[in-house]
């Protein structure tokens, strides 16, 4: 099973531009199917738009705000390593 995995993986990795360009199509294909109702001819375009814009700024924003939890931890923490990694150089610096 784990081979399977790993040759899918690598074929993903090896064609991924393909495999991108397929997600899209696939995507789109089933949002007009999604979008078609019984007895209405055409496909509601200005609603998907909307969903999507819709979906897209609910994403930016939930990943901004995201953002700005992490990084005072993630900055606090590398100044910490960083400070670190200097005060073990200069010690090891000075017992020479």
């Amino acid at each position: 099973m784990r081979q399977g995995m790993k040759e899918f993986l690598d074929f993903t990795r090896k064609h991924m531009r393909k495999v991108v360009a397929l997600a899209v199509v696939t995507a789109m294909t089933l949002i007009s199917a999604f979008a078609a109702v019984e007895g209405v001819e055409g496909v509601d375009t200005g609603a998907i738009t909307t969903a999507f814009t819709t979906g897209l700024n609910n994403v930016v924003t939930t990943s901004i705000s995201l953002i700005s939890a992490i990084l005072p931890i993630a900055l606090s923490l590398f100044a910490v390593l960083f400070i670190a990694r200097k005060g073990m150089s200069w010690f090891k610096s000075m017992s020479k």
